[in-house]
């Protein structure tokens, strides 16, 4: 008997997965995972992934199949299989990543020259990175001509594919997802429970409780009105057709447009990381390479303390500790603690990609990497340099009553609001009234703020002359 095999990779969900269904409506099908990433996934990110796969085992295993899991290289493992159960197809949805892409088209050569058909889809973006282009054919650099473009091709997103109502699992002696993947969550806290099922329902709450107040409050942290789906998107638990044809059909009388168009940041950044590969290790804009960075012996204090929120302003210790111990943090409130870390600590934004990689259940390889450029100065479309986020002024005017800052730095929950943005300004009210001591309940600011953006600034200034 001859066999299918889908191979699953940040496709996971059975609804609106044109690899899977392809796959099951052709025949006898095997389900295979390979555990074989260019970049591997941080702490957060590795434990969200094995129970996205335990859940989409079980849901296979309801349709009489199951998922296999192998790790290794994937082109021996994959050939392997092929070779073993007589597989005439083979499918899986497009990635996006140099490495990835380099494997793929390897793999697909191979399998190709063996005579074993291969069939690659989109399942992962309204738009694939080669099909937005500007009239003169080139891709776009900055998001509102770009997200322009895709809205006049909307028509080209097609409907969302159903779930295959029956599938025909080839049999085979391969091992499944092992039990120890549904383990305990490393963080205390987390906003939602992985899984396809759970990705849905986020959206439906989302759409019915919240998306009204999204456009005026989704700045506000203490307030719960974003939809909390980036984990899922990241995993492919839901797609982002799925969400755009949902909440278009849902929304009827309800503000939509600003949500749709944070599903174009996300676009975005795929259409840069797959023009620009480097966009996870390299200055977008090469000017950036001579930027002067303090040297890793010097920040690696910092470092730590920004890590750990303990930096003395109580906004970017609150995000830092919601990351660390939710494996999410507010999007204002990441914009805010990564330029603290990259212009007032002059700090190089690799140093907090690679740390959001590790400790973010939705770090994402176009996402995650464009964004900390955006906020460097030195991504497309980015943030002037100039532009410094004061976490002072932030919280005051997104935080005025302290309430996220309360949550997630418990050293400051019993003290009224006054105080709460910048305690050091009113350090002796703060030890009269609540015997509270800066420098032992709360750590003193680690910089001044107004003497760090004056050197960011004039480190701009010197790499801009040099460039013009």
């Amino acid at each position: 008997m001859t066999t299918q095999l889908v191979w699953f990779r940040n496709d996971l969900r059975l609804v609106d997965n044109p690899a899977f269904y392809q796959a099951a409506n052709l025949g006898p099908m095997i389900a295979v995972y390979i555990d074989d990433f260019p970049r591997p996934d941080g702490e957060h990110g590795a434990w969200w992934r094995r129970q996205s796969l335990f859940k989409l085992h079980q849901s296979l295993k309801k349709k009489g199949g199951g998922l296999i899991y192998v790790k290794g290289d994937a082109e021996k493992e994959l050939l392997q299989i092929v070779d073993d159960y007589k597989v005439i197809g083979v499918h899986w949805n497009r990635l996006y990543e140099k490495p990835a892409i380099e494997r793929d088209a390897k793999i697909k050569e191979t399998l190709k020259n063996k005579g074993i058909e291969v069939h690659s889809y989109n399942g992962s973006l309204l738009f694939e990175p080669w099909t937005v282009q500007t009239k003169q054919g080139e891709f776009f650099k900055v998001f509102s001509p770009f997200w322009k473009q895709c809205l006049a091709m909307e028509e080209r997103v097609g409907p969302a594919l159903e779930e295959p109502k029956k599938v025909d699992f080839a049999k085979h002696k391969l091992k499944e997802i092992p039990a120890d993947f549904d383990s305990d969550c490393p963080t205390p806290h987390r906003v939602g429970d992985p899984g396809e099922k759970a990705a849905w329902q986020k959206l439906e709450d989302f759409v019915e409780k919240r998306l009204s107040d999204y456009a005026s409050g989704r700045d506000i942290p203490a307030k719960k009105v974003t939809s909390e789906l980036s984990a899922y998107l990241r995993f492919g638990e839901i797609s982002p057709r799925q969400i755009w044809h949902f909440v278009q059909e849902k929304s009827i009388g309800k503000p939509m447009h600003k949500f749709l168009s944070e599903i174009g940041w996300r676009e975005f950044s795929y259409n840069l990381l797959y023009h620009f590969p480097t966009l996870g290790s390299e200055n977008y804009q090469s000017k950036f390479n001579n930027f002067p960075w303090r040297p890793k012996s010097a920040y690696k204090s910092d470092l730590e303390k920004w890590q750990n929120g303990e930096t003395g302003y109580p906004l970017v210790d609150a995000g830092m500790r919601e990351l660390n111990q939710s494996g999410y943090m507010h999007n204002r409130i990441r914009m805010v603690v990564g330029s603290f870390l990259t212009k007032n600590l002059l700090i190089p934004w690799q140093e907090g990609e690679a740390y959001f990689w590790e400790k973010l259940y939705d770090a994402d390889p176009a996402n995650n990497t464009a964004s900390w450029q955006w906020i460097a100065g030195s991504g497309a479309d980015a943030a002037p340099y100039f532009r410094v986020f004061n976490p002072v002024l932030q919280s005051k005017k997104f935080d005025p009553a302290g309430a996220y800052i309360k949550t997630w730095v418990e050293e400051l929950k019993d003290v009224d609001p006054e105080f709460v943005h910048d305690p050091w300004e009113k350090e002796d009210s703060l030890k009269a009234k609540f015997n509270f001591v800066l420098g032992k309940d709360y750590p003193k600011p680690i910089v001044d703020l107004k003497a760090t953006r004056d050197r960011a600034l004039s480190a701009y200034d010197d790499i801009k002359e040099k460039s013009d």
